[in-house]
């Protein structure tokens, strides 16, 4: 897995922009998605969202729904980043748009 960015705080450096009015975390790299577990609810710009009617694959938002409430939270998103981030030899793969990972990107070194 890819070192994580740190600042000399030791802590990640989150990276901000401004959207419709409203400060908010912009997810760039996969050192933003390990690191995750560390931003602080308050920052995040939405704390649960619906599992049907969104643009996104109920399917898939079923699977993240892990108490199958209908709502996806905080800690499910979390769990749903370690796990898939733990799949993969570098996060920053996740990312990148426009194109599927490939089979090489998978970390074979886990029983997963």
């Amino acid at each position: 897995m890819k070192p994580v960015e740190k600042n000399n705080h030791g802590r990640h450096a989150w990276q901000f922009s401004r959207i419709g009015g409203v400060n908010r975390v912009t997810l760039e790299s996969g050192a933003d998605l390990v690191n995750l577990p560390n931003l602080d609810q308050k920052l995040w710009t939405a704390l649960s969202c619906p599992v049907y009617g969104l643009e996104i694959d109920p399917g898939t938002l079923e699977l993240i729904d892990t108490d199958n409430d209908g709502r996806i939270r905080v800690p499910e998103i979390i769990e749903a980043v370690k796990w898939v981030t733990s799949l993969v030899r570098n996060p920053d793969e996740l990312i990148r748009e426009g194109r599927n990972l490939p089979l090489s990107s998978i970390n074979d070194s886990s029983d997963e």
